[in-house]
């Protein structure tokens, strides 16, 4: 878009101008927060004589900003036929919180206050970025990631998934190994035993880069031990064993989801008897108040 805009300067140039040619400088497509843009434009006398050019630029910000257009201190320059001279912009640094937009560099050229040639050159800055706020990685049997480990057998099936990289471009490595991700799964080595490490990078047009790690290992076979449940080991039991594993999360294994119920029912069990035992003394004050007032009545008794 920048290239046919620039063409057609150019273009426009050379069909309505007898006296000056305006060519822009190299400029990038797109900036972000960290980047300086240098802005300028060649001028070329085409006029077969030595003529004076009177210079005048400006920056116009995206609508949406709200911001006036910056007018650049006019500046006058002399030629000679064919002589080519660089106009002198600005040098715009971008910072994180500028608005994001496409702005326009537009330059003009008058002779006499007549214009003779008029440049307009625009770029996009990704000022004010957003960030990958819900941005997660996990470490999976399956692909559908279904149940999470981090410990497995050689050749044995494993995964990465990346939740909330609002689609954006993922890049990944398993120690040196480049992983390939689709829909924001990839499968992970596992053909030689040791341990890895998984570094996910996350980056997209108005979004800060982002980068997660996390570990899993891979071990020759699984220990010749009787398996003992409920422990934190890495590996997700998933069965009703009356023990919550640790490894799980609570959907993923019954007995947590038992365990809650429990200690809510016990929650209940306390707080009925609290208040059974609080509407029992509220009584026995009661009737005692009332015998008091009874005797005091009988015996004229005076408080």
């Amino acid at each position: 878009m920048v290239g046919m805009l620039c063409f057609l300067s150019i273009l426009i140039a050379y069909t309505c101008s007898v006296y000056a040619l305006l060519e822009p400088c190299e400029l990038n497509e797109t900036y972000t927060a960290g980047d300086t843009i240098r802005l300028c434009a060649n001028l070329i006398n085409t006029y077969n004589g030595t003529k004076y050019f009177d210079i005048e630029q400006v920056i116009v910000y995206p609508e949406e900003s709200g911001l006036p257009v910056l007018i650049l201190p006019p500046t006058t320059i002399s030629l000679t036929p064919n002589e080519k001279a660089i106009i002198k912009g600005i040098d715009l640094n971008v910072y994180k919180t500028m608005k994001t937009g496409e702005y326009r560099y537009i330059v003009k050229v008058l002779d006499a206050g007549k214009e003779l040639e008029r440049l307009i050159v625009p770029f996009y800055i990704v000022g004010t970025l957003q960030t990958f706020d819900d941005l997660e990685i996990h470490i999976c049997k399956d692909a559908k990631c279904d149940q999470q480990k981090t410990v497995f057998v050689v050749d044995e099936d494993a995964y990465v998934k990346v939740i909330g990289y609002e689609n954006g471009s993922i890049e990944g490595y398993a120690n040196d190994v480049i992983l390939d991700f689709n829909g924001g799964v990839a499968k992970l080595p596992t053909y030689e035993k040791g341990e890895y490490e998984v570094m996910v990078s996350v980056s997209k047009i108005g979004y800060e880069n982002k980068t997660l790690t996390m570990r899993y290992k891979v071990i020759e076979n699984l220990p010749m031990i009787e398996k003992k449940h409920g422990i934190k080991d890495g590996i997700c039991d998933r069965i009703n064993d009356g023990v919550c594993d640790p490894d799980c999360l609570p959907e993923f294994d019954p007995d947590c989801a038992k365990e809650e119920q429990e200690k809510v029912r016990g929650l209940l069990y306390y707080t009925m008897i609290i208040i059974l035992a609080c509407s029992m003394l509220l009584i026995f004050l009661k009737l005692k108040k009332r015998k008091t007032q009874i005797y005091g009545k009988e015996f004229n008794f005076k408080y």
